[in-house]
Protein backbone atom coordinates (compact mmCIF):
# COMPACT_ATOMS: atom_id res chain seq x y z
CA UNK A 1 0.00 0.00 0.00
CA UNK A 2 0.98 3.67 -0.23
CA UNK A 3 1.31 3.83 3.58
CA UNK A 4 4.17 1.30 3.66
CA UNK A 5 7.28 2.48 5.48
CA UNK A 6 10.74 1.38 4.50
CA UNK A 7 14.30 2.04 5.54
CA UNK A 8 17.23 2.77 3.24
CA UNK A 9 20.76 2.10 4.38
CA UNK A 10 23.12 4.69 2.93
CA UNK A 11 26.91 4.48 3.02
CA UNK A 12 28.51 7.34 4.92
CA UNK A 13 32.04 6.32 3.89
CA UNK A 14 33.53 3.89 1.39
CA UNK A 15 33.89 0.25 2.39
CA UNK A 16 37.14 -1.69 2.06
CA UNK A 17 36.80 -5.47 1.93
CA UNK A 18 40.44 -5.90 2.93
CA UNK A 19 39.81 -3.96 6.17
CA UNK A 20 36.41 -5.49 6.99
CA UNK A 21 34.85 -8.22 4.84
CA UNK A 22 31.52 -8.42 6.73
CA UNK A 23 29.39 -6.10 8.87
CA UNK A 24 26.72 -7.07 11.41
CA UNK A 25 24.28 -4.76 13.16
CA UNK A 26 20.66 -4.55 14.17
CA UNK A 27 17.84 -2.18 13.20
CA UNK A 28 14.98 -1.37 15.57
CA UNK A 29 11.59 0.02 14.46
CA UNK A 30 9.46 1.86 17.04
CA UNK A 31 5.77 2.69 16.51
CA UNK A 32 3.88 5.76 17.74
CA UNK A 33 1.67 3.91 20.24
CA UNK A 34 1.43 4.51 23.95
CA UNK A 35 3.28 2.66 25.21
CA UNK A 36 5.40 2.37 22.03
CA UNK A 37 6.09 -1.08 20.69
CA UNK A 38 9.23 -2.04 18.83
CA UNK A 39 10.64 -4.76 16.63
CA UNK A 40 14.26 -5.55 15.85
CA UNK A 41 15.94 -7.31 12.93
CA UNK A 42 19.53 -8.30 12.31
CA UNK A 43 21.45 -7.02 9.29
CA UNK A 44 24.40 -8.95 7.84
CA UNK A 45 26.31 -7.31 4.99
CA UNK A 46 28.98 -9.09 2.96
CA UNK A 47 31.37 -6.66 1.26
CA UNK A 48 32.15 -7.87 -2.25
CA UNK A 49 35.67 -7.43 -3.55
CA UNK A 50 36.73 -5.12 -6.35
CA UNK A 51 40.14 -5.17 -7.98
CA UNK A 52 41.49 -2.23 -5.98
CA UNK A 53 44.92 -3.63 -5.09
CA UNK A 54 47.84 -4.17 -7.44
CA UNK A 55 50.16 -7.15 -7.09
CA UNK A 56 53.30 -6.42 -5.07
CA UNK A 57 56.55 -8.32 -5.60
CA UNK A 58 58.39 -9.62 -2.54
CA UNK A 59 61.56 -7.91 -3.84
CA UNK A 60 62.21 -4.82 -6.01
CA UNK A 61 65.15 -6.53 -7.71
CA UNK A 62 65.88 -10.22 -8.18
CA UNK A 63 69.40 -11.35 -9.05
CA UNK A 64 70.06 -14.84 -10.33
CA UNK A 65 73.23 -16.60 -11.41
CA UNK A 66 73.50 -19.41 -13.90
CA UNK A 67 76.45 -21.25 -15.43
CA UNK A 68 76.81 -20.87 -19.18
CA UNK A 69 76.78 -24.67 -19.58
CA UNK A 70 73.52 -25.05 -17.61
CA UNK A 71 71.07 -27.20 -19.60
CA UNK A 72 67.77 -26.09 -21.08
CA UNK A 73 65.05 -26.07 -18.42
CA UNK A 74 67.40 -25.02 -15.60
CA UNK A 75 65.70 -22.74 -13.08
CA UNK A 76 67.51 -19.38 -12.87
CA UNK A 77 65.33 -17.91 -10.10
CA UNK A 78 61.76 -17.59 -8.92
CA UNK A 79 59.86 -14.32 -8.57
CA UNK A 80 56.90 -13.96 -6.23
CA UNK A 81 54.14 -11.40 -5.80
CA UNK A 82 51.05 -11.14 -3.62
CA UNK A 83 47.72 -9.39 -4.11
CA UNK A 84 45.39 -8.47 -1.24
CA UNK A 85 42.26 -8.82 -3.37
CA UNK A 86 40.08 -11.92 -3.06
CA UNK A 87 39.09 -14.54 -5.60
CA UNK A 88 39.91 -13.91 -9.25
CA UNK A 89 40.99 -10.35 -8.41
CA UNK A 90 43.78 -11.75 -6.26
CA UNK A 91 44.98 -14.45 -8.64
CA UNK A 92 48.39 -13.64 -10.08
CA UNK A 93 49.98 -14.72 -13.35
CA UNK A 94 53.51 -13.84 -14.41
CA UNK A 95 54.80 -12.74 -17.80
CA UNK A 96 57.76 -10.82 -19.16
CA UNK A 97 57.21 -7.18 -20.10
CA UNK A 98 57.86 -6.64 -23.78
CA UNK A 99 60.37 -3.85 -24.36
CA UNK A 100 61.52 -2.66 -27.77
CA UNK A 101 64.94 -4.10 -28.61
CA UNK A 102 65.03 -6.41 -25.58
CA UNK A 103 64.98 -10.14 -26.22
CA UNK A 104 63.79 -12.69 -23.69
CA UNK A 105 64.34 -15.53 -26.15
CA UNK A 106 66.81 -17.33 -23.84
CA UNK A 107 64.34 -17.41 -20.92
CA UNK A 108 60.82 -18.60 -20.17
CA UNK A 109 58.68 -17.75 -17.14
CA UNK A 110 56.11 -20.09 -15.63
CA UNK A 111 52.90 -18.05 -15.53
CA UNK A 112 51.75 -19.75 -12.30
CA UNK A 113 54.89 -20.35 -10.23
CA UNK A 114 57.04 -17.39 -11.32
CA UNK A 115 60.00 -19.68 -12.07
CA UNK A 116 62.34 -18.29 -14.72
CA UNK A 117 64.01 -21.09 -16.69
CA UNK A 118 66.50 -21.34 -19.51
CA UNK A 119 65.05 -21.98 -22.96
CA UNK A 120 68.49 -22.29 -24.54
CA UNK A 121 72.03 -22.60 -23.18
CA UNK A 122 73.81 -19.29 -22.59
CA UNK A 123 77.16 -18.12 -23.95
CA UNK A 124 79.12 -15.96 -21.48
CA UNK A 125 81.22 -14.48 -24.31
CA UNK A 126 78.06 -13.36 -26.15
CA UNK A 127 76.46 -11.81 -23.07
CA UNK A 128 77.42 -11.90 -19.41
CA UNK A 129 74.27 -10.20 -18.11
CA UNK A 130 70.57 -10.19 -18.95
CA UNK A 131 67.96 -7.78 -17.62
CA UNK A 132 64.36 -8.97 -17.60
CA UNK A 133 61.21 -7.14 -16.60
Amino acid sequence: TNDDKYVELVLEKPLDREEQAELDFSVTAVDGGSPPRSGTTQIHIVVLDVNDNAPVFTQKLYIGQVLENAPEGSVVLRVAATDQDAGLNGEISYQFSQKVGQSHSAFAIDRVTGEIKLKTPLDFEAADKYELN
